[in-house]
């Protein structure tokens, strides 16, 4: 009798059992028997070959409570036909292959969970094949735990988590693969799940993946953390699912390699619930299943059909790559804290429920993005993005059709993607509504394009089609609070910006901020001989202080501008000379810093903007007397000055704007002091005087954030400047000089100030020619101490005023 025979009763022929560990690592099997491991742990391992030539069971001991456990190890090998990890009701198996070149070969079938309850775990590069698969087999429990990278499972047929009346789950993790023809997950009254984590984890099926099929099944497929299913069609059946990311909380999304998803059934689903922010998704979707954004970047790439509902949660994104890619047949709804991207794309949806974001296009400079809506659109209170080039009625933009009705209230702002501005008829269109237009739109923030303002209106301007349109005016325009009357041009062609009508369109307030901050610094340091009391005949330190307040409008009289500024000055003679014994030249330098804010107010809009200037000069100067003693006869003074400022522009719910102010600017400036009467200690005097500023300053150009180039006009302006003063003069008791004066002027500007955004000009209205009333103080007020004051007031046409306040002080040495 061979040793087969010693060891196998008559009674259990066709039955090797094994007890001890070392009977199974020393025993090859060969023959035609059966292998079963019943009540105690099995180790192959050290290269040992376990050779069954039947089947293997692990577990079958019909309900004893202990399981067959089966380790495989250290490169073992175990060979067989049929393999069953638990097999009979009430039966435990447990198998492990754990190490590289481990291996479990099955030349059939393999059943994790037999009418019964079955584990295997994969590890470390095992390996496990078999032709069919299953986890959990009729009326079982089964559960496979394939991880590590290297292991593999390999199904040369199809893997089934879950068949009949059974449960079963399949994770595959940290770099694992699974391989099958097809994958089966829940299948007949079952319940199953297949989770693929970790970088490298992939589940390789060579045909299609089933979920939830038949009645009573519920299965979902997981993937997480880099995770992979390869498929041709995976189709979810109802109550199956797929979840890309976290089943509670959101989580590293996995990948979907497969042409096409069915969401066959009503409450089947596909959840992106994952921490992304850029995640892809290629697959095509069709069924009736329902698609939720729960969390995370989700783009779509697809040709999507499915007709199911979509939901985007708050804080989710969802994003079309490509034509097509939202379903023309699906009802969208939008949560609050939701956005909905259609990435400058077409598409057709069946309605839409608006309580997030809708943004058409990606890139600020693009447009030409459209959606239809087949059905409704119900505003919750959401916002839609519009991109649009701001020209003309047939400008280039963002487009969305409603061919059923609209309600709620909807928020609209539109992104300046290019255009000029200019003056519209009907407007543009950015929303056609073909059934009852009962929703509300509401433009949020300002549409700028150059000096143009754009508003949202309800109908165009010859049309009632219930449509939306943008027009370059305002829905209710006031009446201006002064009649436009034009000015004369001047001999280059100007007229103080007007245009000889009113302007049609509405300028935008920044316009009248870039002409303010021009004009300021055109004549921020401008000075005459009597703001610095130059008295040449002795070295000396000066100061003074200025302070200003400046009115004015533009040509077409919608914005009105009000300017504050101030500036201290010093300096001192550093060179004094004659050429005869009357005469008297005195050379100096000079510094100074300015500040000016400016308020510019629309009249036909209800924006307003602020401007700021600041920055400093420095110069040289020089002042000769005819008679240094009594200052008759002529005198003669000029000054050249470098400024450089930097100037800011801040419009209500526009981006800040900062560029630079510098350049050169000299003055020459000349009278005759006549003596009309004088005595010892008085005299009373007149003095026609002369001058002639030019300003070199110059602004860069500049391009705001919104695409509008803005260049500002004024520079190479030539100030020409004609008055008379007449002066009271006395000596007072301590001997001391002091004297009193009114001065007269008209000044004419050769250039007028403005602005030029995206070239459409605005000029300064009023300014070309101004009358000038001053009077002024001066004297001496202690030993080689001198003090003078003096309030300025110049008028033009437009309502043009500035009232100018002079403060200063000398010491002589």
């Amino acid at each position: 009798m061979n040793i087969k025979d010693k060891l196998i009763p008559d009674m259990y022929r066709g039955v090797v059992m094994c007890g001890t560990s070392l009977a199974l690592l020393l025993l090859p099997v060969h023959a035609l028997a059966d292998l079963t491991i019943n009540n105690s742990e099995k180790f192959v391992g050290e290269g040992q070959v376990l050779d069954t030539a039947g089947d293997l069971y692990v577990g079958r001991n019909r309900g004893n409570g202990t399981p067959g456990v089966l380790t495989i190890t250290n490169g073992g090998r175990v060979d067989s036909r049929l393999g069953y990890v638990g097999y009979i009701n009430g039966s435990k198996g447990i198998t492990t292959v754990t190490g590289e070149n481990s291996q479990w070969i099955n030349t059939s079938e393999l059943s994790v969970g037999f009418q019964s309850e079955g584990k295997l775990t994969i590890a470390d590069g095992a390996k496990v094949s078999n032709t069919v698969g299953y986890i959990g087999h009729q009326a079982a429990t089964g559960e496979v735990l394939v991880t590590g990278s290297h292991s593999l499972w390999q199904n040369t047929g199809d893997l089934t988590i879950a068949h009949t009346d059974s449960s079963g789950v399949l994770l595959i993790e940290n770099g694992a693969t699974v391989t099958s023809v097809s994958g089966h997950i829940a299948k007949f009254n079952s319940t199953a799940s297949a989770i693929v984590t970790g970088s490298d984890s992939q589940w390789i099926n060579s045909g299609n993946v089933f979920i939830a099929e038949g009645s009573n099944s519920k299965g979902s497929l997981i993937l997480t953390d880099s995770g992979s299913v390869t498929a041709g069609t995976i189709s979810v059946g109802t109550n199956g699912s797929i979840i890309i990311g976290g089943t509670d909380t959101a989580d590293k999304p996995g990948f979907i390699h497969a042409n096409t998803i069915n969401l066959g059934a009503n409450n089947s689903s596909l959840n992106f619930n994952h921490t992304s922010d850029n995640y892809l998704f290629t697959p095509g979707l069709s069924g009736a299943g329902i698609v939720d954004i729960t969390s995370g970047n989700t783009t779509l790439s697809g040709l999507n059909t499915y007709w199911g509902p979509t939901f985007i949660h708050s804080g989710a994104v969802l994003e079309a790559a490509s034509d097509g890619a939202l379903s023309l047949n699906s009802k969208y709804t939008l949560a609050q804290g939701s956005i909905l991207r259609l990435g400058g794309t077409r598409q057709t949806i069946a309605t839409l429920s608006n309580s997030g974001v809708m943004v058409m296009n990606n890139s600020p400079s693009a447009s030409g993005a459209s959606l239809t809506i087949i059905g409704d659109y119900i505003g919750n209170n959401g916002h839609i993005i519009f991109n649009s080039l701001l020209g003309g009625d047939n400008s280039v933009t963002d487009f969305m059709m409603v061919k059923g009705n609209t309600s709620g209230i909807t928020n609209i702002s539109v992104i300046h993607a290019g255009g000029l501005g200019a003056d519209t008829i009907e407007g543009i269109k950015l929303i056609d509504v073909r059934g009852n237009s009962d929703g509300e739109f509401i433009q949020n923030g300002r549409i700028v394009a150059g000096p143009y303002e754009y508003y949202l209106h309800k109908n165009g301007a010859n049309n009632v089609d219930g449509g939306w349109y943008l027009r370059s005016e305002h829905p209710t325009t006031p009446e201006p609070e002064k009649p436009y009357v034009p000015e004369t041009p001047n001999e280059n062609g100007n007229n103080n910006g007007n245009s000889g009508k009113p302007s049609g369109h509405i300028q935008r307030p920044e316009s009248g901020s870039y002409m303010a901050n021009m004009a300021i610094a055109s004549k921020l340091f401008n000075q005459r001989l009597e703001d610095r009391n130059g008295r040449a005949e002795n070295s000396s330190l000066w100061l003074r202080q200025s302070g200003a307040h400046t009115r004015f409008r533009d040509g077409s009289a919608q914005l009105h501008n009000q300017t504050n500024r101030y500036v201290v000055q010093g300096g001192g003679e550093v060179l004094t000379t004659h050429f005869s014994d009357a005469d008297s030249l005195g050379l100096g330098t000079m510094f100074g810093y300015g500040s000016a804010s400016t308020h510019t107010d629309s009249v036909r809009s209800s924006y307003s903007s602020k401007a700021l200037v600041d920055g400093y000069s420095t110069g040289l100067y020089a002042t000769w007397y005819q008679n240094a003693n009594t200052h008759n006869g002529f005198y003669a003074d000029s000054w050249i000055n470098y400024s450089w400022l930097h100037a800011r522009v801040n419009g209500d719910g526009l981006s800040g704007e900062r560029y630079n102010i510098n350049g050169y600017s000299a003055s020459f400036e000349s009278g005759y002091k006549l003596s009309l009467r004088q005595n010892e200690s008085s005299q009373i005097a007149i003095t026609p005087q002369a001058q002639i500023i030019w300003n070199g300053l110059r602004a860069d150009n500049h391009t705001e954030l919104n695409g509008t180039r803005v260049q500002s006009d004024g520079s190479n302006n030539i100030q020409t400047r004609l008055g008379v003063k007449l002066s009271r003069n006395r000596i007072s008791g301590l001997n001391m000089p002091f004297s009193v004066y009114t001065e007269a002027n008209w000044m004419n500007n050769s250039k007028l100030i403005g602005s030029t955004l995206d070239s459409i000009k605005t000029h300064q209205a009023g300014s070309q020619n101004l009358a000038e009333l001053k009077l002024g103080t001066q004297g001496q007020v202690a030993n080689n101490t001198f003090l003078w004051t003096s309030v300025a007031q110049q008028l033009g046409n437009d309502s043009y005023s500035d009232t100018l306040v002079n403060l200063g002080l000398k010491y002589q040495f």
